[in-house]
């Protein structure tokens, strides 16, 4: 065996468990996406049992839409995303790690965030 043919199977098989780690079902993680769903319908009046569909409860049919949206769109979240946005956000501004490790930072997005959350 060549080492170019080792190091493309040995890049295959890390692929392989990477994707098998990033699809296993976290049941913590369901439950608490399962809670945030029932939350957000029951303040917006919202009767959740409307969108059941062949057994499947509602809130699965309405994570499955917001995952199809999240696939679709140019958002990218490489973070741990329940721990980052369940935090409050005490920082003035906000940088990316672009701007942050650039030769000077530009405030570009200077209080948006704490602006939306203020509403």
């Amino acid at each position: 065996m060549s080492l170019q043919s080792t190091g493309l199977k040995l890049q295959k098989e890390y692929a392989e468990k990477r994707a098998r780690f990033l699809n296993k079902r976290d049941e913590a993680k369901v439950e608490g996406v399962k809670r945030v769903i029932e939350r957000l319908a029951e303040k917006a009046n919202l009767p959740i049992e409307r969108f059941a569909v062949n057994g499947k409860p509602g809130w699965e049919l309405i994570y499955g839409m917001i995952i199809s949206e999240l696939q679709a769109s140019d958002l990218t979240i490489n973070i741990d995303a329940k721990s980052w946005f369940s935090t409050r956000n005490e920082f003035e501004t906000y940088a990316t790690t672009y701007q942050k490790n650039s030769n000077r930072l530009v405030p570009t997005y200077r209080n948006s965030i704490r602006s939306v959350f203020r509403r």
